[in-house]
């Protein structure tokens, strides 16, 4: 009795690290499979976010940060992939919270990826263009 219990000991811990080395091949090869941080598509907007954090960093600016497109400035409900977008650039700008219902923050900031709007933007001025139509914006400063 007490050889069959060492025996199905010493198999149940064989069973265990054959299951464990299992997982950790697997693992392994999923993570290994996957391109780099840098082609994925939060991964982008946080590079191309860099030079924005930094310019508002060197602000000191804690507060709300509106977001606008070009649909946000024509008035038009934002659709599945803008909110998508804005989720991205959510996280990717965190600290600082983005808002969409509101503009009259001291800064914006706005995806202009489709063109550049007609019309400028009234009691803004650029702070920091980023390229790609990405453009910080804050409010002018009055004398």
């Amino acid at each position: 009795m007490r050889r069959v219990r060492s025996i199905c000991g010493f198999i149940a811990a064989v069973a265990i690290v054959i299951c464990a080395y299992a997982n950790v091949v697997s693992l392994y090869q999923e993570t290994t499979s996957l391109g780099p941080r840098e082609s994925e598509e939060v991964g982008l907007k946080e590079e191309r976010l860099i030079p924005i954090r930094m310019n508002l960093l060197s602000t000191h600016y804690q507060g709300d940060i509106a977001f606008v497109t070009n649909r946000t400035l024509e008035g038009l409900p934002p659709t599945p992939e803008d909110d998508k977008e804005w989720g991205q650039f959510q996280y990717s700008i965190l600290p600082w919270k983005l808002v969409r219902d509101r503009m009259n923050t001291p800064f914006v900031l706005v995806d202009f990826w489709d063109g550049t709007p007609d019309r400028p933007l009234d009691g803004l001025e650029k702070f920091y263009d980023a390229g790609g139509g990405l453009i910080l914006f804050r409010e002018k400063h009055r004398p």
